[in-house]
Parts: C-alpha cells; structure tokens; sequence
C-alpha cells in the first residue's frame, strides 16, 4: 500500500508556509501597531531572507534565463527602492535636529523628560533617547498636568514650537506657564 504523503512538499509547507501564514496572522492582529515601530521586523528578516532566497533558487532552476536576469536586476531594484523610502524616515527627525545636542549635554540618561507629541504616535521619546511621558498640546501646556508631572519625577519639557522642538527645565516651564495665565 503506498502513502499520497509526499516528505518534501509536506515539509516545505511545514516549514515555510505555517512561520509566513504566523506572521500574516500576527500583522493582521496587531493593525496599525507596527508601522510606527519598524525595529519590530527586524526579528523577520532572516526567515524572509530564507524565503526569499528559497524562491530565487526555485525559480531558477525553472527557469534558468529569467532567472539570472532576476537575480541581477531585485538587488538594484531593493537598493533603488530603499533610496526612495529612507528619506521618509529622516522626516521625523527634522523637528529634532537643533535639540539634540542640548539633550544629550543637558538631560541625564535617567532624567524624566515630558515632550509635546508631533503627530498620531507616541514617537518623540525615541530619538532623544530618554524616558518619560509624550502628550498632546493641551497637557504640555496645563500647569496642573505639568506640576503633577514634576511630582512624579520629571525634569525636563521638550515643547514643539513652530515644528522644531526646544527644551525647558521643568521649572521654568512652570514659570512660563504662570506668566502666561
């Protein structure tokens, strides 16, 4: 009696197929989670150079012509695609390029820093590098929120100021924000 179980193709789909339809799972489940934090896939980049390289491999040895032109032209093609993608990122840090070198003179690695939120995500600790809370415009501005923020540990207020962010000590944040009442 002979078995319909073919080892190879059974183990390719066991193997490529159940960690691919996992991430697809993942992906799905989590929405839009992932798109602010990209250091995330760096977990998935040897399992997709694997799939990726398996898949070359197979179609080039289907087919052999088209298959040493693909190899040559998806390297540029990656290279001219992250060319294009890289200074999308680089946008980010613009409103943090005249504050970082005072950051990293000023604020100690373990000083709480309270910075103003520049758009949908919880971004503008991690290029400072520094711990604390990120809040919309009208927290960063409420003395209440700032001085109980002070209670709580923190030294420092990173403000957004006509798309540039600047840093304050906490008190004289405070002191500002007195005046301006």
């Amino acid at each position: 009696m002979r078995s319909n179980c073919n080892w190879k193709r059974d183990h390719t789909v066991l193997l490529v197929g159940v960690p691919l339809l996992t991430i697809v799972i993942v992906l799905s489940l989590t929405g839009d989670h992932f798109k602010p934090h990209t250091y995330y896939f760096i977990s998935l980049i040897p399992s997709l150079a694997i799939f990726a390289g398996m898949g070359m491999f197979i179609f080039d040895r289907h087919h052999p012509i088209a298959g040493k032109r693909l190899l040559f032209i998806l390297p540029l093609l990656t290279v001219a695609l992250l060319w294009y993608i890289y200074p999308a990122h680089t946008k980010d840090l613009r409103p943090f390029e005249e504050v970082l070198s005072e950051v990293k003179q000023n604020v100690l690695r373990n000083d709480l820093v309270v910075t103003e939120d520049m758009g949908s995500f919880d971004y503008s600790l991690h290029p400072i590098r520094r711990r604390g809370w990120v809040v919309n415009r009208n927290k960063i501005e409420d003395f209440a929120f700032i001085k109980d923020t002070q209670r709580l540990g923190a030294l420092w207020v990173l403000h957004l100021e006509k798309g540039k962010y600047k840093l304050h000590t906490i008190s004289s944040w405070l002191q500002d924000l007195k005046t301006e009442e």
